[in-house]
Order: C-alpha cells, then structure tokens, then sequence
C-alpha cells in the first residue's frame, strides 16, 4: 500500500492524528478537520447541489428527492447539499 484516501466520518480527528503520527500518507475526501492540518480533497457542497438540481429541473423532473439511508449518515455536506436543492426548487 502507498497510501490512503479517507472518508472520514465526523468527529474522527484522533484517529487521522494518529495515522499522522504513524507515518502514514493519506489524503482526506470530502470532509476537512481545521484543527488538523493535512491534505484534502474537498467538494463545493452548494455548487453540487445547485447544479445537480438545476440538471433535473431542466430535463423535466418535478418531484425530486434527496435519501439518506441512515439517520447516522446525516452530515454536514448532506445537510448543505439538502438546503441548495430546496433553494434551486423554490426559485
């Protein structure tokens, strides 16, 4: 292995410290900790779901819906990303 790309869930800063500590190279996705400063790759959640929306709306949709499985997989991106779509369908 060469490195890691992670997901990782909220409050999982001491688990990302200690793979620094370790030595381990790894990058996070989509999700970025201030407090620990490492590399990460992160997603422009109010662009996303604007223009996700948007794409929907203009092929013809009209009920449009957002699922989360599990109510322990609510974040903050699913949550921005919920907003903006409400935003684009009242406009």
């Amino acid at each position: 292995m060469d490195g890691l790309i992670l997901v990782p869930t909220e409050k999982s800063q001491q688990q990302i410290k200690m793979l620094q500590k370790w030595g381990v190279p790894f990058v996070l996705l989509d999700r970025y900790f201030p407090e620990v400063p490492v590399n990460h790759i992160a997603l422009n959640n109010y662009k996303a779901a604007y223009d996700g929306t948007t794409h929907l709306i203009k092929q013809g949709h009209q009920h449009i819906a957002f699922s989360i499985i599990k109510p322990a997989f609510i974040t903050y991106s699913s949550v921005t990303r919920v907003t903006w779509m409400r935003l684009k369908i009242m406009i």
